[in-house]
């Protein structure tokens, strides 16, 4: 998961620094749209898909040092004390825990917060006064906002469409948020941001998808024949102080007013400078093979030599304990009890209290089961085999979570 988040953030943050480097100021409307809506749908997917990528065949070497881990005896807890730590208090006051709670409970609200904007336009909609203006259906409604558009339904201010004091101009503007469907680009950032609200790129991209919107509908305004000049100067003087659902898309948002205005000056250089666009093929390419594809080195016929933890690999062993527990805070599986029994690879020892020896941990399997961590379980009586999986084989069997090798243990009668 770890992985995932900087990967997917990685990606984010390069398409973002791309586009304000090479593509901000360009007046190629349409094709930023295309990028800056695509950039982080293929951030936050691509990460997910894992490719193998066979390396070229590598000696196994000596690595050296010892896989049991001899703990002090200060390090050691009695078995009358594991017996106080249930199931669920050691999945309770685990951080993972609390960063998931928190994590669940911003994305709900966000996701709340997103229904009950939908609610509100519907009954926006529902509620107005229906009008034709030139073939196109306006909803008028009694609240002092600007125009805005959602999907196929115009929304504009009952007083002012009925006192006249509105140009053709806001009206085409809206017009093209219509036929452009700008709102479905809104909808999938904001279910984006819902679910990755941690992530600050996706709301920089969020800001830069509505601008765009912006300059798009401003440049379908000119192209119907309206004066640049006229057109700026309601941009400067059409305000409202009100605002308005996150996700439509209005005619005047006083962020964008500075860039429109500037935008709309290069109106005609919007062909110039399309060669930039062609930095992002690499750049893809790139992003696409690092985070999709996983290198897997492939070991040749020469013989190896055996270490403490190859001889662990792939060999079981036998153990015996009171409890064991996956410790988030290394990655480590501990054995407490008063009397430990290990019999796996060279170990071959006895002891009270706690031990570990298969070091770090990436996927713990128990009775073909995945293991929470942080979880102590109770195998008291129990003649428990051991074996552990090399990456390969891990994979192979459980899937992307055995990647880094796993340890799998099934319980029995002794």
């Amino acid at each position: 998961m770890i992985e995932y988040l900087i990967e997917s953030t990685l990606c984010l943050s390069i398409f973002y620094l791309v586009y304000e480097v090479f593509l901000k100021g360009s007046s190629r409307y349409e094709v930023n749209r295309f990028v800056l809506l695509l950039a982080p749908i293929f951030s936050v997917l691509v990460p997910i898909f894992d490719f193998s990528l066979d390396a070229l065949p590598v000696h196994v070497m000596e690595k050296g040092g010892r896989v049991v881990e001899s703990l002090p005896v200060s390090n050691y807890i009695p078995s009358s004390n594991t017996g106080k730590i249930s199931d669920e208090e050691a999945v309770f006051f685990s951080i993972p825990f609390l960063i998931l709670i928190l994590y669940s409970t911003v994305a709900l609200a966000l996701l709340l917060r997103f229904v009950l904007h939908l609610k509100t336009l519907f009954f926006k909609w529902y509620r107005s006064e229906k009008v034709n203006y030139k073939g196109h259906t306006l909803s008028l409604i009694d609240e002092k906002i600007p125009p805005f558009t959602f999907f196929q339904s115009i929304f504009m201010n009952r007083e002012v469409y009925k006192s006249g004091k509105f140009s053709k101009e806001l009206i085409i503007h809206e017009i093209a948020h219509k036929y452009q469907y700008h709102s479905i680009d809104i909808i999938v950032m904001e279910l984006l941001q819902a679910v990755f609200w941690f992530n600050p790129f996706i709301h920089l991209f969020k800001r830069r998808i509505k601008t765009n919107h912006e300059y798009l509908a401003d440049a379908f305004v000119l192209q119907c024949g309206a004066d640049s000049k006229a057109y700026a100067n309601q941009l400067l003087n059409y305000t409202f102080p009100h605002k308005i659902a996150g996700f439509a898309s209005a005619f005047n948002t006083h962020f964008t007013i500075k860039n429109r205005l500037i935008m709309l000056s290069r109106f005609q250089d919007r062909g110039s400078k399309a060669h930039r666009f062609l930095v992002l093929i690499p750049i893809t390419v790139l992003l696409f093979i690092s985070t999709a594809f996983n290198e897997t080195t492939v070991l040749d016929n020469i013989t190896p030599i055996w270490t403490q933890e190859d001889k662990l690999l792939e060999n079981p062993g036998i153990l015996y304990a009171d409890k064991i527990i996956w410790r988030s805070s290394d990655n480590e599986i501990y054995l407490t009890g008063d009397n430990i029994r290990i019999v796996h690879g060279d170990n071959d020892f006895t002891v009270n209290g706690r031990a570990s020896y298969l070091g770090e941990v990436h996927c713990f399997i128990l009775n073909n089961e995945p293991v929470p961590k942080d979880v102590s379980i109770d195998i008291s009586g129990l003649e428990c085999s051991v074996v552990k999986l090399n990456p390969k084989n891990a994979e192979e069997k459980y899937g992307s979570q055995g990647k880094w090798g796993a340890v799998v243990i099934l319980t029995g009668n002794p």
